[in-house]
């Protein structure tokens, strides 16, 4: 075992996640001279720079929330702190390097089919992928929460006219 797995005075893990938050907008008025912006897509990312950290990536990823505590067992052999043979398998290289995780990509219907998503991961990626051995997202429905529906429903506008037939949800998240 390793020392730095004990927090003792180390540094904060929440010093080594960066969050991300964009508004994706568009001018509807191009040809006049005041724009008029509107929002197509918001994006929440969150990068991990575990290359730059003294402690275990575990306390980084456990630091932000359970799903991030997930992806970092997902990812990661607690035991070594690198990335797990599963993973390795997948990948040409892979060093010490920072983790780009994308948490939420939404796009109201209207935008959808233009890829929107797609242009704006690359532009995440161009922005904030340098470092990063691996760029990883969990892609699923945002009515659900990966594994149930909300209880409730959302109050959040952007869900109203979403299906709440779960299986049709993720058969649309696979088709893209």
């Amino acid at each position: 075992h390793s020392d730095k797995h004990f927090w003792g005075d180390v540094n904060n893990p929440e010093d080594y996640v960066v969050r991300i938050e964009a508004d994706i907008m568009y001018d509807r008025n191009s040809s006049a001279e005041a724009p008029d912006y509107q929002t197509i897509a918001t994006l929440n990312a969150l990068s991990f720079r575990v290359s730059e950290a003294p402690i275990s990536p575990f306390h980084i990823f456990d630091c932000h929330s359970d799903e991030t505590s997930e992806l970092f067992d997902v990812l990661f052999d607690l035991k070594t702190d690198f990335f797990k043979d599963t993973v390795l398998d997948q990948f040409d290289f892979l060093g010490v390097g920072d983790i780009l995780y994308v948490d939420t990509l939404k796009i109201p219907a209207k935008h959808r089919g233009r890829n929107l998503g797609l242009l704006t991961a690359r532009e995440l990626i161009k922005l904030y992928g340098g470092g990063c051995d691996l760029v990883v997202c969990k892609p699923f429905p945002m009515q659900f929460s990966g594994r149930k529906p909300k209880e409730g429903g959302s109050r959040d506008p952007f869900y109203r006219n979403f299906t709440k037939d779960r299986k049709l949800a993720f058969q649309k998240i696979r088709a893209y």
